[in-house]
């Protein structure tokens, strides 16, 4: 299953590649097209987070716009556009319910905190994240015994495996990898590093509480 999984990640990759290499040159050709119309020049932008991961040579492009390139997500791993190491942002949930029973946990982190984009696993079911392990500084990757499986406004309910079920406490926090890192990141006005510096989020021009 594993060999299979990665094939077809590698083959995402090679035609997420072969599409984005095609988008300079249709943009140059757009370019030429523009300015001999008088439109002209104007700067050729392109580039999405999973084209940036994979293709290498943008020459005659003046900027790229890879939205998620810090962060990256799960949706970006699930595609191949990154490794589960490359994903760079979590949040800490407190736990606040365990349910050995019906093999649940309950976070403080809901829509609010994390958004509503999610990904399916292979039976199709929404998972709006995974918990990580933190260990080391850092964090492990996805998790797969535990996955976000509901939301609520503020409250998320994790699928625990029995395995693990016990490692976690009412009381101590847990790191949920989002799916989509775009929305989760919007929700914050700072970010903690892992070695504890806040980053303020930049504001535009436009917000009334920019500070300069």
């Amino acid at each position: 299953m594993a060999g299979v999984a990665g094939a077809r990640l590698s083959s995402v990759r090679l035609a997420v590649g072969e599409l984005a290499a095609l988008e300079p040159e249709l943009l140059r050709f757009a370019w030429e097209a523009v300015t001999a119309d008088g439109l002209g020049p104007c700067p050729i932008s392109l580039g999405d987070t999973p084209a940036c991961s994979v293709v290498s040579d943008w020459r005659g492009v003046d900027e790229i716009r890879p939205g998620n390139f810090v962060f990256n997500d799960l949706m970006q791993f699930r595609i191949g556009a990154c490794r589960a190491e490359d994903i760079a942002v979590a949040v800490a949930c407190p736990v606040v319910g365990s349910y050995a029973d019906r093999g649940q946990v309950v976070i403080y982190g809901g829509a609010a905190h994390l958004g509503l984009d999610f990904i399916r696993n292979a039976t199709g079911q929404r998972l709006y994240g995974y918990a990580a392990v933190w260990e080391g500084g850092s964090w492990n990757g996805p998790e797969p015994r535990a996955s976000l499986v509901s939301l609520s406004q503020e409250h998320g309910t994790l699928a625990v495996a029995d395995s693990l079920l016990p490692a976690i406490e009412v009381g101590q926090l847990v790191l949920i990898l989002p799916a989509h890192s775009c929305l989760t990141t919007d929700l914050y006005g700072e970010y903690r590093t892992l070695d504890g510096r806040r980053v303020r989020r930049l504001q535009s021009n436009a917000d009334p509480d920019r500070e300069e």
